[in-house]
């Protein structure tokens, strides 16, 4: 999903009053779980095709022409891809791209190096999950500075407590982001970060939003002191920590986020992978 379609059906989202997409990975992945086909036309999603099944049978020869085969026949390839003779070749490659990466229209977190010989791929092997002839190099996080708004803690399904931070909007990777993790009340107690301090932002695995820290030399004195929560936002159940753990945790049984959270996750992809359970329909269930 270009960035450009990403913002657009933020902006919608934000209008009709939904929870905005925190990426365009969520964005694109929520729209093909989208039953409504209306709606998955109306977002344009695109893809890049990197891989030629078979191309060994079809007489290619390395991947370089299997991407070329792609072309030939009318498939979308991402138009900056490269032959490179050695290692030096490749680390040039990315030290030239990497300043690119943001004028993409895209989000990218890293370039994939793989073998150029097709042939050596069965001698190279794979692990479970992944081939040997293929290595992506991650670019480092961008990091910006933007304003802390307030705080507010959230429960989540093993009743878990995590602290978010409302900021003020700041672009970030090619994204508006609004919202970041703080993680636990030590994170914030330890480096003192105040409501109303300007924060060290940056993605997390370009992906999840996450505070670094506060600007020193930008803090004013009508900066507020943070107070850690005692009670469960939801429930006001009394929070508890366990030994040995920095995190804090309401371990009330019903707690009506806990409940619904487990709902989610139990019909999540990752476990019974029911499809059309929507965070919202859970909740609408429950109550």
């Amino acid at each position: 999903m270009s960035l450009e379609e990403f913002n657009k059906i933020n902006d919608e989202r934000i209008k009709l009053g939904e929870p905005e997409f925190a990426n365009p990975r969520n964005a694109a992945a929520g729209t093909l779980r989208q039953l409504d086909s209306t709606i998955v036309a109306k977002r344009n999603l695109n893809a890049f095709l990197y891989y030629y099944v078979n191309a060994l049978g079809d007489e290619i020869q390395n991947q370089y022409d299997s991407l070329q085969r792609l072309e030939q026949l009318k498939f979308k390839t991402n138009p900056e891809y490269r032959y490179c003779s050695n290692i030096a070749a490749v680390w040039a490659y990315i030290q030239e791209y990497e300043p690119k990466r943001h004028q993409l229209g895209y989000e990218i977190d890293g370039i994939v190096i793989k073998v150029n010989n097709l042939s050596l791929y069965n001698r190279i092997g794979y692990t479970a999950k992944n081939p040997k002839w293929a290595i992506a190099y991650k670019f480092p996080a961008e990091v910006v500075v933007t304003k802390l708004l307030n705080i507010f803690p959230s429960v989540g399904r093993t009743g878990r407590i995590t602290y978010n931070a409302v900021l003020e909007p700041v672009r970030i990777a090619g994204t508006i982001v609004r919202a970041a993790t703080l993680h636990n009340a030590d994170f914030i107690t330890e480096r003192d970060i105040r409501i109303g301090d300007d924060v060290q932002v940056k993605k997390a695995g370009d992906i999840i939003p996450e505070v670094i820290n506060y600007v020193v030399e930008r803090r004013q004195q009508k900066a507020k002191k943070w107070q850690e929560a005692t009670h469960c936002p939801e429930c006001q159940s009394l929070l508890e920590r366990v030994t040995g753990e920095v995190d804090q945790y309401c371990i009330n049984s019903v707690c009506p986020k806990k409940i619904t959270r487990g709902l989610e996750h139990y019909c999540s992809r990752n476990a019974m992978n029911i499809e059309g359970v929507s965070e919202k329909n859970i909740e609408r269930l429950y109550k």
